[in-house]
């Protein structure tokens, strides 16, 4: 992997992580964190990414998020 490609994708996993922290602090002291969504509606990739790093507590690899 070139450095170029390794940085867009490090790019990408800042995003997903940032939107992530914007999420709890938008629901700070608004009760329960669990996102809300339709069992008829499918996942998008970034949901699931996001659900991953959720339940992880923490930045993973893209490798380990690839795995789980």
């Amino acid at each position: 992997m070139e450095l170029t490609e390794w940085a867009k994708l490090q790019e990408e996993m800042l995003k997903a992580q940032l939107s992530v922290v914007r999420g709890y602090i938008r629901n700070e002291g608004g009760g329960s964190t669990e996102r809300k969504t339709s069992s008829s509606k499918r996942k998008s990739q970034m949901s699931m990414i996001t659900d991953i790093l959720i339940e992880a507590g923490g930045p993973l690899h893209a490798m380990e998020i690839i795995g789980r």
